[in-house]
């Protein structure tokens, strides 16, 4: 049963994986649009439009999250 439990927790590494990469994407859509000349923090912290952009990006991405870790404990709930 341990080593089960040991194959979920290895398979299920990929998909936490994707979702921690996924989360992180944004920072890095930020830094090129910087490294561009653009001036993305400006936008999003001192105009309306880019604070409805973050305020939507951010819940975007902790609901993503979230659905990812619930989708991961309950594959390994499965296995108990």
């Amino acid at each position: 049963m341990e080593n089960h439990r040991q194959e979920i927790s290895a398979q299920l590494a990929g998909p936490r994986a994707t979702a921690r990469l996924l989360a992180g994407l944004p920072a890095l859509g930020l830094l090129m649009a910087a490294g561009l000349g653009m001036r993305p923090l400006p936008f999003l912290f001192t105009t309306l439009p880019g604070i409805g952009c973050l305020v939507v990006g951010l819940l975007l991405n902790v609901a993503g999250l979230r659905w990812t870790d619930r989708m991961v404990r309950k594959a390994e709930d499965s296995v108990r």
